[in-house]
């Protein structure tokens, strides 16, 4: 909502908790910056922002340039009641030093937050996931989902949360799809195979009558690719239409992107 002639911006990047809040205006349909993190000696950056029961949740990293390139050297998450006074508060302690992939809500409005934990093994790893109320108290929830396996997005629609996934760190392995009522426990649907050609799938959307996936299959020398949505009413039974786009580039393959 817009406020006129209010202070509505705060750096945040340090350890001590800063607020925003702008005074409560009508909303006229402008947008307003109510709030900024960083002090412009690093990149930071807000990756999710998520509303629950507890009021909305963000999630951001700060990168600094090092030896061997940028690396991220310190995890912020974000509360606010309502979107105008945001406060820092800690970082889930699970999550340690662990990747964070994804924040969703569950059906009920609690906070899910997925990460990669490291295996023993270079390269290995394992996704977790902590769930929490408040924003603030965690614990770690099973989700059924296997080692190496790479959560490219996690999608909320009407029928239910569609996972995509690349499974990058087997041999061989392929991209898959997940469904889950709740956010948290999941269950394969699909998984492409890749005998005869490369299958990269690039993202994802839930909307009210199902779910869609784009990607692209790729010839084994790279030579040519043919883009394809991959569709369902329901999450299982599973519809491709090649070319959704029309005829494909050779020389020129963008990234598409869908959302419900």
């Amino acid at each position: 909502s817009a406020s006129s002639g209010a202070s509505a911006s705060a750096s945040g990047s340090g350890g001590a908790p800063v607020s925003a809040s702008p005074s409560r205006a009508a909303p006229t349909g402008n947008w307003e910056q109510l709030f900024t993190i960083g002090d412009g000696t690093a990149v930071d950056i807000a990756r999710e922002v998520q509303h629950g029961q507890a009021g909305f949740l963000a999630i951001g990293e700060r990168w600094e340039g090092s030896e061997g390139g940028p690396r991220i050297t310190a995890r912020t998450m974000w509360a606010s009641a309502d979107g105008l006074a945001w406060e820092i508060v800690p970082m889930p302690a699970q999550v340690g030093d662990s990747f964070v992939k994804t924040l969703i809500t569950a059906p009920g409005g609690d906070y899910v937050l997925y990460y990669d934990v490291p295996l023993s093994e270079p390269g290995e790893w394992v996704p977790r996931a902590v769930r929490s109320s408040d924003g603030r108290t965690w614990e770690e929830v099973e989700t059924g989902l296997p080692a190496l396996i790479d959560i490219d997005s996690i999608e909320r629609g009407a029928l239910g949360y569609l996972l995509l996934g690349n499974q990058v760190g087997l041999p061989g392995g392929n991209p898959t799809i997940w469904l889950s009522d709740d956010g948290i426990s999941w269950e394969r649907v699909h998984e492409f195979r890749q005998d005869t050609e490369w299958v990269q799938v690039t993202d994802a959307g839930a909307g009210d009558e199902g779910f869609v996936v784009l990607g692209q299959r790729i010839a084994a020398d790279s030579s040519s690719y043919r883009r394809f949505a991959f569709a369902s009413s329901d999450g299982r039974e599973w519809i491709e239409s090649t070319a959704p786009f029309g005829p494909d580039d050779p020389d020129y393959r963008p990234d598409m992107v869908v959302a419900g």
